[in-house]
């Protein structure tokens, strides 16, 4: 896969350069331990494969159908029989979606909007999602995209994410859309939306699992995603914002 971004920032690393002394360390991070963090379709395959029903939720912009693509590829090299579904395949009709968000985008201003209320659900035709099944005859069955984990399903729950300055890299590339649309637009417009629409809704439902997440994967070099447990997320998280707590005057 071409890796399509427009901009002229490095992608963050795989492995973390050791600055040099006395320079700035333009990759700051938190010390979780060795061996905390893993990354490829391999190790990940790994930790999914003795599971029958895998959730893959996410945010906006990821590139879902590569990620499926390579995850798939290396399940079936551990001999699995593999059952997917996509849970944009389940999202209301793009006129009927643009209807709802209209209210927020401030018409055709380029900069003013309002930040919607709406919740994620309002986005798909949820009592299709919620009636899926798994296929009992699959070793594992799968269901990728935003809003997985509507369905209601019980099993293992990832969650796909992605930085917002990537999104913006992409968008501006045109290799994606905003949510619940077919094709990319002016890369302003996609901006706008983004920021009134697609980020407030995405954000309140990724709040909203956190707390059940049991893998969290980085998505943003998509041929080797890195990947942590959730809990290992949560209790980072935690120490992090009582250290700034401390700090604080």
């Amino acid at each position: 896969m071409k890796f399509v971004r427009k901009t002229d920032q490095h992608l963050l690393p795989e492995v973390k350069p050791t600055p040099a002394e006395g320079k700035y360390d333009i990759y700051p991070s938190y010390k979780l331990g060795d061996n905390q963090i893993y990354s490829g379709f391999g190790s990940l395959a790994e930790a999914i494969s003795e599971y029958r029903v895998v959730i893959l939720d996410g945010y906006a912009g990821v590139f879902y159908d590569h990620f499926r693509e390579k995850l798939d590829e290396s399940l079936k090299k551990r001999g699995l029989k593999t059952s997917w579904l996509n849970a944009s395949d389940f999202l209301k009709h793009p006129d009927i979606i643009e209807e709802i968000v209209s209210p927020f985008m401030g018409g055709d201003d380029l900069v003013f909007g309002k930040r919607t209320s709406l919740q994620l659900e309002d986005f798909y035709d949820l009592h299709l999602l919620k009636e899926l099944k798994p296929d009992p005859e699959a070793d594992l069955n799968l269901i990728i995209g935003p809003g997985a984990s509507l369905t209601g399903w019980n099993g293992l729950l990832l969650y796909l994410d992605l930085p917002k300055n990537e999104i913006q890299f992409r968008s501006r590339a045109g290799s994606i859309s905003n949510l619940g649309t077919t094709k990319p637009a002016d890369s302003k417009k996609m901006y706008k939306r983004f920021y009134f629409i697609d980020w407030i809704v995405l954000n309140r439902h990724k709040r909203s699992i956190l707390s059940k997440v049991d893998l969290i994967i980085d998505t943003q070099r998509p041929e080797c995603p890195s990947w942590m447990p959730g809990e290992l997320l949560r209790y980072s998280l935690s120490v992090m914002s009582q250290n700034v707590f401390r700090k604080a005057p």
